[in-house]
């Protein structure tokens, strides 16, 4: 479905452009949430606390949230699940200068649409399939 693939893009655009309210409007007011760590995080606020708090600690941090491989199912006319394959560029100075992190991560959730027609995502999890480093053709000017 367009509509899940769209959400889950201005999901990622949220997430790079480092937009926590953003980010937390994506969500349902019960939405369940594991991504980025173990923890379950319940409802858009713990969400948006989470984002803040790992923007704040790392401001140098630059990513790019790739989805690809999207598969969804209908169940009924006001909800969607979906699986779906995340590749994560990530500039992580504090972890090396010299290389940025590529993350795969296979991710699953239902998305619902709201009373004024809009999806939203009603939950996610996360998994890390897996992880590499790949050197910079040359540095990256600071943010």
């Amino acid at each position: 479905m367009d509509a899940i693939a769209q959400l889950l893009a201005r999901l990622a655009e949220a997430i790079d452009r480092r937009q926590p309210e953003q980010i937390a409007n994506k969500f349902t007011a019960d939405a369940q949430f594991r991504g980025g760590s173990p923890d379950l995080l319940v409802g858009p606020d713990a969400i948006r606390a989470m984002y803040e708090q790992r923007f704040s600690a790392n401001s140098q941090r630059r990513t790019r949230h790739l989805w690809s491989n999207l598969r969804t199912e209908l169940r009924g006319e006001q909800e969607v699940a979906y699986r779906v394959t995340l590749s994560v560029y990530a500039f992580e100075p504090q972890r090396s200068a010299t290389t940025i992190q590529m993350r795969v991560i296979e991710a699953e959730g239902i998305c619902v649409r709201g009373e004024d027609g809009q999806w939203l995502l009603k939950t996610q999890f996360s998994e890390p399939f897996f992880e590499v480093q790949m050197p910079l053709a040359s540095p990256l000017p600071a943010a």
